[in-house]
Parts: C-alpha cells; structure tokens; sequence
C-alpha cells in the first residue's frame, strides 16, 4: 500500500472514532422509542408499557380538562399528540438534539418545528411531582398549538400554562386554584 493510500487510511479512522467519542453516552434516536396511543396521545418511550401508562393515563386526565375548559376550540389539525417519555435526562436531551432542540437547560418542553413537535420529559433521578407539573404546563403549551393556535399572546399562554402545571389530580379529577 502507498503511504499516501495509509495516512487517508490513518486520518479517516481517526475521524471516526473522534466522531464516535462526540456522541453523548446516552444517545437515543426515535427508532430505538416504543410507541403505542392512549386515549389523546402517541406515546414514543423505552420506557416499560407499565411504567408509560401511569403518566399517559395523568396526561389523559389533564387532557380531558383542557378540552373540557376550552370546549369552544376544535383541533386544527389531524396529527397525533406526541408524548416522549424517556428514562433518563441524557436520552431526552440527545432525543431533542435530534429533533434540533437545546433543551439542556429544562427539565420538559413542548417543541414545534417543521420536522417534529411534542411534548418530552424523563423519569428517572427527578422528583415525580415537579416532573408532573411541568408535563402539565409544557402539555398546556401543546394543547394551546394544536387547538387555540400559535399567536396566543404569551402573557395568555404562560399565564394559563402556569394555572394548569399547578393542579392535582385526585381521584381521576384535576383539582385546580387552590
């Protein structure tokens, strides 16, 4: 072999495993998710179908009351709500780099472009009430897009947001302003 034909040999392993070492060890892409529909949400996890179902069920709940508040607005769209639920932080920040999102500094979102929305949190290492409640608030913002529209004036929309993120379920019923 020609040293010429050895040093692009030598430089192009170098380049990929320089590029294998950039990518985060809690890499994940939408193929490697699991995806099944619940009563308002597609549901795209690696999570277990149990551990999912608990907060698909709480999304419904919370769902429901956004639909039953707002009754007067009808969706203005066909597509699915899309729920990721991810196990740990690493995976829903590389998710979301994917998608095109810098979400490195949330602890949920609700994201929107041309190539992909949803709402994405995780489970793992964060407190169980603070994740719901921003599953809540970010699932207000979903609901707000997919049903009143983009232009609510922000102080609306985060106003709003902020209300529902609050609420308890109990029972099966959201309990709000207290």
């Amino acid at each position: 072999m020609r040293l010429i034909e050895r040093k692009w040999i030598v430089a192009g392993m170098s380049l990929v495993t320089a590029l294998a070492g950039a990518v985060p060890a809690g890499a994940i892409g939408p193929g490697d998710l699991t995806q099944f529909n619940s009563k308002y949400y597609t549901i795209h996890t690696n999570l277990t179908r149990g551990e999912a179902n608990d907060y698909a069920r709480h999304m419904d709940t919370m769902f429901a009351e956004y639909q039953r508040r707002f009754a007067s607005f009808r969706k203005r769209d066909r597509r699915s709500m899309p729920l990721y639920l991810l196990r740990t932080r690493d995976q829903y920040i590389s998710l979301l780099a994917g998608f095109g999102f810098n979400v490195s500094a949330t602890g949920g979102v609700f994201f929107y472009s041309r190539r992909a929305n949803g709402l994405a949190t995780w489970v793992k290492d964060i407190d169980r009430e603070r994740m719901l409640e921003v599953l809540q608030h970010e699932g207000f913002h979903q609901f707000a897009h997919a049903y009143i529209g983009p232009d609510l004036p922000v102080w609306v929309n985060e106003g709003l947001a902020e209300y529902f993120g609050d609420g308890l379920i109990v029972r099966n019923q959201m309990k709000l302003g207290f």
